[in-house]
């Protein structure tokens, strides 16, 4: 008889995963920037560069992401949300573009 593995456990892996890959990651000499998922359904952050990793979390339309500015390896960016580290597909992510905030002066 083939074992499940439980919800929690599938995570707990996922995390592991995820943590081991941002030590891979040299803060030094990689800049980020804001991104903006443009996948209309959503977009799932993998723990992997590959469509098959486990998915971490489903990001939904229009939520911003940092991710990295050196070119996208085989079509995925490295991505941080602000808890999780990741893996996404750059086809589905956009630059955000910034505003000057308006500082009260006329």
């Amino acid at each position: 008889m083939p074992t499940t593995r439980k919800p929690d456990a599938a995570a707990d892996e996922a995390a592991q995963a995820l943590q081991e890959a941002s030590h891979d990651i040299q803060a030094e000499e990689t800049e980020f920037i804001d991104y903006a998922v443009t996948a209309a359904n959503g977009l799932r952050l993998r723990a992997e560069p590959s469509k098959d990793a486990s998915v971490v979390a489903v990001l939904p339309c229009g939520v911003g992401v940092l991710g990295n500015t050196r070119p996208a390896e085989n079509g995925w960016r490295q991505v941080f949300t602000g808890r999780l580290f990741g893996w996404m597909m750059d086809k589905f992510l956009e630059p955000m573009k910034l505003t000057e905030q308006d500082d009260g002066a006329e």
